[in-house]
């Protein structure tokens, strides 16, 4: 299909198919359009710098504006900052003031705590000064005694020393029972008359030691000892150790109630140990193996013990005589309060008795009253009856006889008639 178009300068018309006419159309309209969009721009861009210029000026008026308000906004703060650091300041001054009044006050009241402090310091340091003298003159004392105690035990061990060198041969022979009993009687008994040592004779548990020694106070005890005495030259054929005999005695200590337990041993002569003194015996309680010759020391050693201990045997028997007391006490308390419930109950069944008794005579006396008040209200009635009833006219009414003869009598007397 073709297409003409007119050439608006000369007139002339030029045909041309359908696809170059498309062509031409379309460059023409891309040329206009071209030309539009840049006229367009052009105004746009005019536009924009006549806005962008307007802006500007509203933007430095707002700008002057603000900074106006921005100004006016500091100084009114400013006054206003000036005006509470005022406050706080005068706030700030009382408050050092009173700070200052605290801390003198303070300061005084610490200044008298300090010197309150320093007097009882004093006082302490006083007190303590006189009990480190008392401490001191006790300690002085104690360790004079200790050491004329120690210097008595030096010369004991050196005497022991000298008598075992002179008895250690002797003692082979001797019978070491016989030995400690003959100790005991020549440097003991005279001593100590409430003290008792002898054979110990019974075998009732089975079992038995050699030689019991016990002492007595106010009826006290202050100590008991089990011993056992072991000769080595007894043993001919199996040589025993000191320990062989250690849980046997120990059993015969406590079936007999003895405090301490001792074994007077010349077994071992060539232990180190059982030659140097008195020895615990290892592994028990209360057990001491010692050397013939420290047969009177281990005694003095014991019996000093149990007398230390004797003050706390002496309270524990009162208190438990208190307990005794008290329990005697509660029993004859419990006995009488028994006995005084009963009493208090046949009381109270004898008062019960007694208010039911009281209860038959108030019954009785009320029975009793209401026949005398109803005997009352008879009377009365008669009474009444004779006031009302028993009158002339009363009696003549209906009797014309008898009420002649009475206004007969009446009329001979020169009485009133019969009303």
């Amino acid at each position: 299909m073709e297409k003409t178009i007119k050439c608006p300068s000369c007139g002339a018309e030029i045909r041309m198919d359908e696809a170059e006419y498309n062509q031409i159309l379309s460059q023409v309209r891309n040329q206009e359009f071209a030309e539009a969009v840049a006229q367009r721009e052009k105004e746009l861009h005019t536009q924009m710098e006549a806005q962008i210029r307007a802006d500007k000026v509203e933007s430095a008026a707002k700008v002057k504006e603000l900074e106006l308000q921005l100004q006016t906004l500091k100084q009114t703060q400013k006054a206003e900052l000036n005006s509470a650091i005022a406050e706080k300041n005068v706030e700030l001054a009382d408050l050092k003031k009173q700070a200052n009044d605290a801390v003198v006050k303070e300061h005084q009241k610490v200044a008298q705590e300090i010197a309150d402090l320093k007097a009882e310091v004093a006082n302490l340091k006083l007190e303590a000064q006189k009990d480190a003298n008392a401490a001191e003159k006790r300690l002085a004392e104690q360790k004079e005694s200790f050491e004329k105690q120690i210097q008595m035990k030096e010369e004991q061990v050196q005497q022991y020393k000298d008598y075992k060198a002179k008895l250690g041969t002797k003692l082979l022979g001797e019978d070491l029972e016989q030995h400690c009993l003959n100790s005991y009687e020549m440097n003991v008994r005279p001593y100590l008359p409430n003290a008792e040592f002898g054979k110990d004779n019974d075998c009732a548990e089975g079992s038995k030691g050699d030689f019991i020694f016990r002492e007595t106070e106010e009826g006290t005890e202050v100590t008991s000892i089990m011993f056992e005495m072991k000769n080595e030259a007894d043993e001919s054929k199996t040589k025993h150790k000191n320990a062989d005999f250690f849980k046997k005695l120990d059993e015969d200590r406590k079936k007999k109630n003895c405090e301490f337990a001792v074994l007077v041993s010349m077994l071992e002569k060539d232990s180190e140990l059982y030659n140097s003194g008195i020895v615990l015996a290892p592994g028990y309680e209360k057990m001491y193996v010692i050397r013939p010759q420290f047969f009177l020391s281990i005694l003095a050693v014991l019996r000093q013990t149990g007398r230390n201990t004797i003050d706390c045997k002496k309270q524990l028997e009162k208190i438990q005589q208190q307990n005794v007391d008290v329990t005697n006490f509660e029993t004859k308390m419990f006995e009488f309060a028994n006995l005084f419930g009963k009493h208090c109950k046949n009381a109270l069944k004898q008062r019960e008795e007694a208010i039911k008794q009281l209860d038959n005579i108030i019954t009785a006396c009320n029975n009793a009253k209401e026949a005398l008040r109803l005997e009352g209200v008879h009377y009365d009635n008669a009474e009444k009856n004779i006031q009302e009833k028993f009158t002339i006219r009363a009696l003549t009414v209906g009797n014309p006889t008898m009420l002649k003869k009475f206004e007969d009598a009446r009329t001979t007397a020169g009485s009133s008639p019969v009303e």
